[in-house]
């Protein structure tokens, strides 16, 4: 009796510590990293110089940091004219550039709100004829992963920039959540999830509406956040370990049926 007794307290044993190593001290952590970039294009509703009324100016530029379309830049151009004849410096006009995001985290232990992309906007206070009231860009974001696999996905929006009058904020719609809920990643071991828009700094956000509004004169910055989770796939290493544990149980069982004997 004794000894069936220190058998099944045997067998319990070897299975908790089967199931511990298959799937707990047994998992390793995964790196997850990668960039997430953006570009502008497609300009609507800047108007043609009127009657008395000088050209609005906005414009898409490169920056030398992020590339090609990176920068949208908008009204009062100081002193280059109009149209201007010399560029105008970030300093003198609205800009809402897309800056370059990378990101490196190991999982487990999961990890929330990574930041994986970056809109920087800087509202001028700049004239009014020179400046659109409203206007339209078409922003494209991407993330692409490096580790642990090659993927990557494209979301999709289109901007609307209201600019009122001074000393009034300004702002920026269409940050909606719907294309970033269209990103797909097939990560091996690991879930991308709550992609989502979060307000860093000044400024307010409207994450029902997709409504970002920004004070003159100040910079404010939106990043694009995701969640980053283990999925419970047991790595190789740790199916081994779960099988030497069964292995155990089954040498155990053949001790007690011999003793039976």
């Amino acid at each position: 009796m004794k000894w069936g007794k220190a058998m099944n307290r045997s067998l319990t044993s070897v299975i908790a510590l089967s199931i511990g190593l298959a799937f707990g001290t047994g998992a390793h952590a995964a790196l997850v990293s990668g960039t997430g970039e953006g570009s502008f294009s497609n300009l609507q509703g800047v108007q043609d110089p009127g009657f008395f009324d000088g050209p609005e100016f906005a414009e898409i530029r490169n920056t030398a940091s992020n590339g090609i379309d990176t920068r949208v830049v908008w009204g009062d151009p100081g002193s280059s004219g109009f149209p201007p004849l010399i560029p105008p410096t970030p300093e003198e006009v609205s800009t809402l550039t897309a800056i370059d995001t990378n990101f490196s985290v190991n999982v487990p232990p999961n990890q929330s709100s990574i930041q994986v992309g970056t809109l920087e906007w800087f509202n001028a206070s700049t004239a009014a004829d020179p400046t659109p009231n409203e206007f339209t860009t078409d922003f494209e974001f991407s993330v692409t992963f490096t580790d642990p696999d090659n993927q990557s996905d494209t979301a999709n929006f289109t901007l609307e920039i209201t600019n009122t009058g001074n000393p009034n904020a300004d702002t920026t719609s269409g940050l909606t959540v719907t294309p970033l809920d269209g990103l797909n990643f097939t990560l091996p071991n690991i879930d991308v999830s709550n992609v989502a828009f979060s307000l860093v700094g000044p400024g307010s956000f409207d994450s029902s509406t997709g409504l970002w509004t920004n004070s003159e004169d100040t910079t404010s910055e939106m990043a694009i956040v995701a969640d980053f989770n283990a999925t419970s796939v047991p790595t190789p290493a740790t199916l081994g370990l779960l099988g030497a544990g069964l292995a155990g149980l089954g040498l155990v069982a053949r001790r007690r049926t011999n003793h039976k004997h």
